[in-house]
């Protein structure tokens, strides 16, 4: 009887094609992933500008009581220094648009800002 031979492959052929299959697809992630890093550092990432939206706006200074404000520059600007505490106005560009800034240095009556408030009703209600 003759031997029959085996039609299989063996282990060597085996190990073989498993390194080669590795080291193909060990090739292909490195090759995708180092062109993935490539284009993701071509794309720059824009920085965002931060913008002072009150670069053009006035500024109010009372060196007396060591304070300032800005204000947009389509108010004018109505100073009244010659009162005893520090108190300007702001008209604005609208009709009937105005502010009144009154700076008092002390508080005599120790009023919270509630009760001081209470007691410009009368200003802020018109009458």
């Amino acid at each position: 009887m003759k031997a029959q031979k085996q039609l299989g492959l063996a282990p060597i052929e085996i190990i073989l094609i498993i390194v080669g299959v590795l080291i193909i697809c060990g090739g292909g992630y490195y090759l995708f992933t180092q062109k993935l890093t490539q284009s993701q550092q071509s794309i720059s990432t824009p920085q965002p500008t931060t913008q002072d939206e009150t670069a053009d706006w006035q500024i109010y200074r009372n060196e007396k009581y060591g304070f300032e404000i800005k204000y947009p520059s389509s108010f004018t600007l109505i100073p009244q220094e010659q009162s005893e505490i520090g108190t300007f106005g702001l008209i604005g560009p609208i009709p009937n648009e105005s502010i009144g800034i009154y700076v008092e240095p002390q508080n005599p009556l120790r009023l919270t800002l509630e009760e001081w408030a209470d007691t410009q009703k009368w200003f802020l209600e018109g009458g």
